[in-house]
Protein backbone atom coordinates (compact mmCIF):
# COMPACT_ATOMS: atom_id res chain seq x y z
CA UNK A 1 0.00 0.00 0.00
CA UNK A 2 1.31 3.25 -1.21
CA UNK A 3 1.34 5.20 2.57
CA UNK A 4 3.46 8.08 2.47
CA UNK A 5 6.21 7.69 5.07
CA UNK A 6 6.80 11.18 6.69
CA UNK A 7 3.91 13.97 7.22
CA UNK A 8 2.58 15.88 3.97
CA UNK A 9 -0.87 18.04 3.59
CA UNK A 10 -3.96 16.37 2.66
CA UNK A 11 -7.63 17.44 1.81
CA UNK A 12 -10.01 16.01 4.33
CA UNK A 13 -13.85 15.88 4.18
CA UNK A 14 -16.26 14.58 7.17
CA UNK A 15 -19.74 14.03 5.94
CA UNK A 16 -22.85 12.13 6.58
CA UNK A 17 -23.26 9.68 4.45
CA UNK A 18 -27.24 9.40 4.29
CA UNK A 19 -27.57 13.35 5.38
CA UNK A 20 -29.58 13.10 8.70
CA UNK A 21 -30.05 15.80 10.43
CA UNK A 22 -28.49 16.94 14.09
CA UNK A 23 -27.37 14.26 16.06
CA UNK A 24 -29.00 11.16 14.46
CA UNK A 25 -27.08 8.36 13.99
CA UNK A 26 -25.79 8.14 10.61
CA UNK A 27 -22.98 6.36 8.13
CA UNK A 28 -20.22 8.82 8.95
CA UNK A 29 -17.64 9.50 6.28
CA UNK A 30 -13.98 10.56 5.95
CA UNK A 31 -12.38 11.20 2.47
CA UNK A 32 -9.11 12.32 2.19
CA UNK A 33 -6.69 13.23 -1.04
CA UNK A 34 -3.17 13.18 -0.42
CA UNK A 35 -0.12 12.64 -2.91
CA UNK A 36 1.97 9.48 -3.30
CA UNK A 37 4.63 9.61 -6.11
CA UNK A 38 3.34 12.52 -7.41
CA UNK A 39 -0.23 11.76 -7.99
CA UNK A 40 -3.30 12.08 -6.11
CA UNK A 41 -4.51 9.34 -3.93
CA UNK A 42 -8.13 9.29 -2.70
CA UNK A 43 -9.38 7.33 0.69
CA UNK A 44 -12.73 7.30 0.96
CA UNK A 45 -14.00 5.42 4.33
CA UNK A 46 -17.13 5.22 6.06
CA UNK A 47 -18.76 3.93 9.73
CA UNK A 48 -18.78 0.05 9.28
CA UNK A 49 -20.43 -2.39 11.74
CA UNK A 50 -19.25 -3.45 15.43
CA UNK A 51 -16.42 -6.04 15.27
CA UNK A 52 -14.27 -7.05 12.58
CA UNK A 53 -17.32 -6.08 10.20
CA UNK A 54 -15.24 -3.97 8.32
CA UNK A 55 -17.29 -4.78 4.70
CA UNK A 56 -20.94 -3.69 5.98
CA UNK A 57 -21.76 0.20 6.22
CA UNK A 58 -23.05 0.77 9.70
CA UNK A 59 -24.57 3.62 11.45
CA UNK A 60 -22.40 5.59 14.25
CA UNK A 61 -23.61 7.40 17.18
CA UNK A 62 -21.19 10.06 17.52
CA UNK A 63 -17.85 11.08 15.93
CA UNK A 64 -15.55 10.53 18.62
CA UNK A 65 -14.63 6.41 18.79
CA UNK A 66 -16.17 6.19 15.67
CA UNK A 67 -14.73 2.83 13.53
CA UNK A 68 -14.37 3.52 9.76
CA UNK A 69 -13.23 1.67 7.11
CA UNK A 70 -12.53 1.36 2.84
CA UNK A 71 -15.01 -0.69 3.03
CA UNK A 72 -13.35 -2.99 0.83
CA UNK A 73 -9.52 -4.29 0.32
CA UNK A 74 -7.04 -1.94 -1.19
CA UNK A 75 -4.78 -3.99 -3.36
CA UNK A 76 -1.00 -2.69 -4.54
CA UNK A 77 2.70 -4.31 -5.49
CA UNK A 78 3.40 -4.19 -1.81
CA UNK A 79 0.53 -6.24 -0.63
CA UNK A 80 -3.77 -5.80 0.32
CA UNK A 81 -5.47 -5.40 3.33
CA UNK A 82 -8.21 -2.90 4.41
CA UNK A 83 -7.75 0.71 5.67
CA UNK A 84 -9.47 1.64 9.08
CA UNK A 85 -9.60 4.93 10.86
CA UNK A 86 -10.50 5.43 14.48
CA UNK A 87 -11.30 8.85 15.64
CA UNK A 88 -9.97 10.77 18.90
CA UNK A 89 -10.42 14.72 20.03
CA UNK A 90 -13.80 14.43 18.17
CA UNK A 91 -17.19 15.55 19.13
CA UNK A 92 -19.68 13.09 21.10
CA UNK A 93 -22.14 13.39 18.56
CA UNK A 94 -22.91 13.06 14.65
CA UNK A 95 -23.60 16.90 14.36
CA UNK A 96 -21.90 18.15 11.66
CA UNK A 97 -21.30 21.70 12.83
CA UNK A 98 -19.85 20.89 16.12
CA UNK A 99 -16.90 19.47 14.05
CA UNK A 100 -16.16 23.14 13.40
CA UNK A 101 -15.53 23.95 17.29
CA UNK A 102 -13.18 20.64 17.64
CA UNK A 103 -9.50 21.21 16.57
CA UNK A 104 -7.37 19.58 16.13
CA UNK A 105 -9.02 16.46 15.62
CA UNK A 106 -7.25 13.15 14.54
CA UNK A 107 -7.82 9.81 13.23
CA UNK A 108 -5.57 6.67 13.28
CA UNK A 109 -4.97 5.02 10.68
CA UNK A 110 -4.60 1.18 10.48
CA UNK A 111 -4.49 -1.76 8.11
CA UNK A 112 -7.28 -4.49 9.35
CA UNK A 113 -5.79 -7.24 11.05
CA UNK A 114 -1.68 -5.88 11.32
CA UNK A 115 -1.88 -2.77 13.09
CA UNK A 116 -1.70 1.23 13.01
CA UNK A 117 0.05 2.83 10.05
CA UNK A 118 -0.34 6.53 10.31
CA UNK A 119 -2.52 9.29 11.77
CA UNK A 120 -4.30 12.12 10.27
CA UNK A 121 -4.43 15.05 12.33
CA UNK A 122 -6.99 18.15 11.11
CA UNK A 123 -5.95 21.31 12.07
CA UNK A 124 -7.63 23.59 10.25
CA UNK A 125 -11.45 23.76 8.40
CA UNK A 126 -11.57 25.28 5.07
CA UNK A 127 -15.00 27.14 3.82
CA UNK A 128 -14.02 26.27 0.38
CA UNK A 129 -16.06 23.40 -1.42
CA UNK A 130 -14.11 20.17 -1.12
CA UNK A 131 -13.02 18.25 -4.62
CA UNK A 132 -14.90 16.01 -5.97
CA UNK A 133 -13.16 12.60 -4.44
CA UNK A 134 -12.69 9.69 -6.64
CA UNK A 135 -10.46 6.51 -5.01
CA UNK A 136 -11.50 4.55 -8.75
CA UNK A 137 -9.74 7.06 -10.68
CA UNK A 138 -7.02 8.99 -7.58
CA UNK A 139 -6.03 5.39 -6.79
CA UNK A 140 -2.50 5.79 -6.56
CA UNK A 141 -1.69 2.61 -8.13
CA UNK A 142 -4.21 0.55 -6.33
CA UNK A 143 -7.15 -1.75 -7.06
CA UNK A 144 -9.84 -1.85 -5.34
CA UNK A 145 -11.17 -5.51 -4.04
CA UNK A 146 -12.91 -7.35 -4.34
CA UNK A 147 -13.10 -6.23 -8.01
CA UNK A 148 -16.56 -6.49 -8.56
CA UNK A 149 -16.84 -3.82 -5.93
CA UNK A 150 -14.33 -1.72 -7.78
CA UNK A 151 -16.27 -1.73 -10.89
CA UNK A 152 -19.47 -1.01 -8.97
CA UNK A 153 -18.41 2.13 -7.32
CA UNK A 154 -16.25 2.70 -10.71
CA UNK A 155 -19.64 3.29 -12.20
CA UNK A 156 -21.42 5.16 -9.86
CA UNK A 157 -18.51 7.48 -8.92
CA UNK A 158 -18.61 8.25 -13.01
CA UNK A 159 -22.57 8.00 -12.81
CA UNK A 160 -22.29 11.23 -10.33
CA UNK A 161 -19.69 13.30 -11.99
CA UNK A 162 -22.35 12.44 -15.53
CA UNK A 163 -25.02 14.06 -12.97
CA UNK A 164 -23.86 16.85 -11.79
CA UNK A 165 -21.65 18.13 -15.38
CA UNK A 166 -18.29 17.74 -13.48
CA UNK A 167 -15.40 16.40 -15.27
CA UNK A 168 -13.52 13.03 -14.79
CA UNK A 169 -11.68 13.40 -11.02
CA UNK A 170 -7.75 13.74 -11.88
CA UNK A 171 -6.94 15.84 -8.29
Amino acid sequence: MPLPRRPQPALVRLSKGVGLPGAIPDVLGLALRTEVRGAPWDVLLSSHAPGSLVWLPFPAARWCGARLSTLGGLEGVGGSGVLTATGAALPHSTRLDALCTASPMTFTLSLHDFGPVGEVSLTAIAKSPAPDFDPVVNAAGLELKPTWLGAIRARAYAGSRSGRGAPRSTG
